[in-house]
């Protein structure tokens, strides 16, 4: 071992000495500060901040060197070579200095793979690589590209000097096609409707769900406002000719849980179940963001309604149109039960149409009961038509005070005249009552 403190001479002769080992030690001048034997004995308080200044000067200039010395002339005004921690360790990579740096120098692969025969190769040639990228997209998961032997990442024409590949080869390497990006939501439109009804979703934000070997599946999923669910299916078929492409289109929406209760909403689902299943029932959906349209569908359906069938749904939404009007003019929430509706039906009648101060005959109600005295006995003649009055009607767990009226029972039959809680109860039927106004 020969140390130089400096002195002008050391022997010439060393350097003829071929066969003997000498290892040189270096001190002139001040010992290197990043020498870990140094920074573990150094008790300094200014230590972090030394420490910090050294390895920033020398992380700098190593940087700039190898900016300077390893990227090619071309790329050096776009990109430079700087550090980054990973799990600790210092690593260098290639960092684009211009906004357009990567259109001008886009990133690309290139690879070679190994497969057993021409077929295969040629294969996989063709459509290998869109045939994993279609596979990663149905699947959401990450497809290994197989049979990599080879491979170089490139800045524009140029390697990547800082491309782990690139400095370490493939082996022991896998790579993946990952799926594509999920698009953004967009805003929609849908209407659908028939000769009598309609169904609006004014605005729902859709965006891909799930890609599919020939198509996609939207939902608005990610939209917790909405009252709906909303999932649209669209799969391409064979072209037919060479501007139309056959589709399957299927369309489900459902009411979300919290609306379930809302009367409103009940009765825009059974419109929307209704239009759906008529064979003359269309479809017709834009696109509000991008403001194009996206479909229009004549025939949606396959049933073939009757009469009694659109009679039937009259009545239904007769009824909760009624009852959306008393909810609306009495400022209450009545609970969705069209069951319940149903059966009480001529109340929720005799209420609205007294609401709009109009006369109302009633269909299922046609028994009446009053109070009368001991003494009283009940005459054909005299008591065939009555005139008297409701005060209030119990329904959706609260009292309604009707507006003033007249309840005109015409050819009233006795239906019995019985003791309850010491009152005298008369019954009578009719199968002519009115509710008038006054």
């Amino acid at each position: 071992m020969i140390e130089n403190n400096g002195e002008e001479h050391v022997s010439n002769e060393i350097k003829n000495n071929k066969n003997c080992t000498i290892n040189i030690i270096n001190s002139i001048g001040q010992t290197d500060n990043l020498n870990p034997l140094k920074i573990y004995k150094n008790t300094d308080k200014d230590m972090i901040f030394d420490l910090e200044r050294e390895f920033s000067e020398r992380i700098g200039f190593s940087c700039n060197v190898l900016s300077s010395k390893t990227l090619p002339k071309e790329l050096q005004n776009d990109f430079e070579i700087s550090p980054r921690l990973v799990n600790n360790n210092l690593e260098y990579y290639t960092k684009p200095k211009t906004k357009d740096a990567y259109k001008k120098y886009p990133i690309n692969m290139k690879f070679k793979l190994k497969f057993d025969n021409k077929d295969e190769a040629n294969t996989f040639r063709k459509t290998g690589i869109s045939d994993l990228q279609k596979k990663a997209n149905i699947t959401g998961k990450p497809v290994e590209i197989p049979n990599i032997v080879f491979m170089k990442e490139f800045i524009g024409d140029f390697e990547d000097p800082t491309s782990y590949i690139n400095k370490n080869g493939v082996e022991g390497t896998k790579f993946y096609i990952m799926p594509d990006p999920i698009p953004k939501a967009k805003s929609y439109y849908i209407e659908l409707f028939n000769n009598e009804y309609s169904f609006k979703i004014e605005s729902t934000k859709l965006r891909i769900k799930q890609f599919l070997e020939k198509g996609f599946i939207l939902d608005n999923s990610g939209s917790d406002e909405e009252p709906y669910n909303v999932s649209i299916k669209i799969e391409s078929e064979d072209i037919q000719t060479e501007d139309l492409i056959k589709s399957n289109f299927n369309i489900n929406i459902s009411l979300r849980d919290k609306f379930k209760d809302n009367s409103y909403y009940n009765l825009e689902i059974a419109k929307f179940i209704f239009i759906m299943r008529d064979v003359n029932g269309r479809i017709q959906m834009r696109s509000i963001t991008d403001d194009i349209s996206i479909l229009n569908i004549s025939h949606c359906g396959k049933t073939q309604y009757t009469s009694k069938d659109y009679n039937s749904f009259k009545q239904y939404n007769d009824i909760l149109n009624k009852v959306l009007y008393i909810e609306k003019i009495e400022n209450i929430n009545i609970k969705y039960n069209y069951d319940y509706f149903y059966k009480n039906e001529d109340y929720i009648n005799i209420i609205f149409y007294l609401m709009q101060r109009k006369d109302y005959r009633l269909k299922k109600l046609n028994q009446v009961s009053f109070i009368v005295e001991d003494d009283f006995t009940f005459d054909e003649q005299k008591h065939k038509n009555i005139d008297t009055k409701l005060l209030t009607i119990n329904l959706f767990e609260k009292e309604f005070i009707l507006n003033p009226h007249i309840l005109m029972l015409r050819d009233c039959k006795l239906a019995g005249l019985d003791k309850m809680d010491n009152n005298n109860i008369l019954k009578l039927n009719s199968n002519n009552i009115i509710i008038k106004p006054i």
